[in-house]
């Protein structure tokens, strides 16, 4: 992430940040940069944890703790017979349920102390011969959201479920493309009021194209600027690269008065982007007769 334009331009700091947190933890659908607030993932994987714990336990009659558990729906048995009291039953506090039954049912089963906790607890147990045919685990579903079950733990649903789908805006598609800059994205995502300029100007009447005046029609524009699919990768890694250097060249100038020609900024943008079309164009597999995308790229821009 291009720290020193998130936060205060030292590139060791994160100090005095620039951009609300919240525009930079909004999906990229919504016109952030996609990152997830720590706190809230957290939460998800917590809940992950906890649906580990319960379908990695087996039967929950082997996993439940016999007197701090709500097994039986009566509530914890600890609450009904009092601190002290499970000492009498000769059960330790920290007994599971499956420690309480024996071949012939529940270890109370043959007591005849008079004990008051003795009698509630036989009058609360259920029937232990029903607990001791059952040999299926327990089942577990998860619901994200009410009246959708998904089967199994889901990270990304339950992510979805707690941050529904915000509203979208319509250039996210151009800025988040298969293909792009990851660096120059992290800018433009944010930076999407600069205007055309004699760089963009250049580039666009070599790939012999119409593009736009304002910078939201050309948004709306570089979602289909051409039917050639190589040139529309082209132009849009060109829209990226422009943006990203006219935006360094406007922050130099500012605070060095330091400034490069409209020529040394299209040279630049010219090596970024003949740079970052080599990979694709590595993996890319053409019909015969159709050119790979560098080499439309050569044909527009020769040397």
């Amino acid at each position: 992430m291009c720290n020193v334009f998130l936060w205060n331009g030292a590139r060791n700091s994160a100090m005095g940040a620039k951009i609300a947190w919240d525009s930079v933890c909004t999906p990229k659908e919504a016109g952030g940069l996609g990152l997830k607030r720590l706190e809230d993932w957290n939460k998800v994987l917590g809940l992950k944890l906890i649906w580990l714990i319960f379908t990695s336990g087996g039967s929950l009659w082997v996993s439940s703790s016999f007197w701090h558990d709500n097994w039986t729906s009566l509530g914890p048995l600890i609450e009904l017979v009092r601190e002290r009291r499970p000492q009498v039953s000769g059960l330790r506090r920290e007994a599971v349920v499956a420690e309480a039954l024996t071949s012939d049912g529940w270890w109370l089963a043959r007591s005849r102390s008079r004990s008051p906790t003795i009698a509630l607890l036989k009058a609360c147990l259920p029937n232990a011969q029903e607990i001791m045919e059952s040999e299926e685990d327990d089942m577990y579903i998860w619901f994200p959201e009410p009246g959708r079950d998904i089967g199994v733990f889901s990270a990304s649903d339950t992510w979805r479920a707690m941050h529904p789908s915000p509203i979208e805006v319509f250039w996210h598609e151009v800025v988040w493309f298969t293909g792009r800059i990851p660096k120059n994205v992290s800018l433009l995502g944010l930076q999407l009021e600069t205007e055309c300029n004699q760089v963009w100007a250049f580039f666009v009447s070599r790939l012999n194209l119409v593009s736009p005046q304002s910078f939201k029609a050309v948004l709306r524009w570089l979602k289909a600027p051409t039917r050639n699919k190589n040139v529309t990768l082209i132009i849009r890694l060109i829209h990226q690269a422009v943006l990203c250097l006219v935006w360094k060249e406007r922050n130099k100038r500012i605070h060095t008065a330091v400034e490069k020609p409209p020529g040394t900024l299209i040279a630049e943008t010219q090596q970024i982007v003949k740079l970052r079309l080599d990979p694709p164009t590595r993996r890319q597999i053409t019909p015969q007769g159709q050119d790979l995308v560098l080499a439309t790229w050569f044909s527009f821009f020769a040397g």
